[in-house]
């Protein structure tokens, strides 16, 4: 089933990694499946991992918006440039994982890197925000329990990542898209965990209508090119298209972009993207996506994150670009 490999032989492979023609598959030894706890202090799912054969754990993003899983040189002793090492922390132990390097986070950011989406889009994977755990499996997740919602999803996009002279990484179809109803609109969103609100463009914002929307600020946002100051609004209700009313959220903190930001996006992935689901709407949910079905198994457990302190301003980025 798993297009990934298996090896029990650490591997550490160091140096700039040359242009390929397909994306690259990391090793690991273990068979997965055991929950690994992360912390939800700004509505992002972050872990503890290590890296190499440095015992220092670090708190990295599980970012499914990132194609790639990032690592800044600040707070390790690496060049910029891209490595295959060992990372340990998760389940499985991965014995080879493809991070790339690059000096992208301040000095006094609380996290190192982020868990990109082309390593979970290899696995079945899960995310249950209310009891904060991550599980990375292996083997065939089963199919949905009775009270699961099944949502369908569509793997999208791939192209190359080119950040800087020198690196240049193929990635495969990392992109989760999902079908969702915004205010009754429906709208096609990019699950981005990474993110700790509900984006959308100004494009839907005027088509569900701006009348007695409060204003909530300002958030800064970081894009390819820099940051960006976006406004902050309230969406009275959001759901997944075609769900019951139980598996919808209302007064979600929403921050807006403009239309063209998104155009990269859907350049990439070849559909109207105008939304991406981040944490102020997935932190009610348990999700377990199952790869090879293109489905996504939703419950809603009773125990709530809703209580978790949210970090102002928390993680807001758009998704990684990338190139054909």
């Amino acid at each position: 089933m798993r297009p990934f490999l298996s090896c029990l032989t650490v591997l550490f492979l160091l140096g700039l990694a040359c242009a390929r023609d397909a994306p690259f598959s990391p090793t690991w030894e273990g068979t997965g499946g055991a929950p690994v706890d992360f912390s939800l202090f700004s509505l992002t799912p972050e872990v503890p991992i290590s890296l190499c054969d440095d015992n220092t754990q670090q708190l990295f993003i599980v970012d499914s918006g990132s194609p790639v899983t990032l690592a800044d040189v600040g707070h390790f002793d690496e060049e910029v440039g891209v490595r295959h090492i060992g990372v340990r922390g998760l389940s499985p132990t991965f014995t080879s994982m493809e991070v790339v390097f690059m000096d992208w986070l301040p000095d006094t950011a609380t996290i190192s890197g982020l868990l990109g989406a082309g390593l979970l889009s290899g696995f079945d994977w899960e995310l249950n925000y209310p009891e904060r755990y991550l599980v990375i499996h292996t083997e065939a997740m089963t199919g949905p329990a009775e009270d699961e919602l099944t949502v369908p999803f569509s793997l999208a996009g791939g192209g190359h990542y080119r950040p800087t002279q020198g690196i240049d990484i193929t990635v495969g179809a990392t992109r989760h898209l999902i079908s969702m109803d915004v205010e009754g609109t429906t709208a096609l969103g990019l699950l981005d965990t990474g993110a700790s609100y509900v984006t959308i463009s100004d494009a839907l914002l005027n088509t569900i209508g701006t009348t007695e929307r409060p204003d909530l600020g300002t958030i800064e946002m970081t894009t390819a090119t820099g940051t960006l100051t976006v406004p902050m609004t309230m969406l009275w209700g959001m759901t997944f298209e075609g769900a019951e009313l139980s598996y919808g959220l209302g007064m979600l903190k929403t921050a807006v972009v403009p239309d063209d930001r998104f155009e990269e996006l859907r350049a990439e992935v070849g559909a109207p993207v105008s939304l991406l689901i981040g944490g102020s709407f997935l932190r009610e949910f348990h999700i377990r996506v199952d790869t090879d079905r293109r489905s996504i198994y939703v419950s809603r457990p009773a125990t709530k994150a809703g209580s978790v302190p949210v970090t102002w301003p928390g993680h807001l980025r758009l998704p990684v670009p990338l190139v054909p």
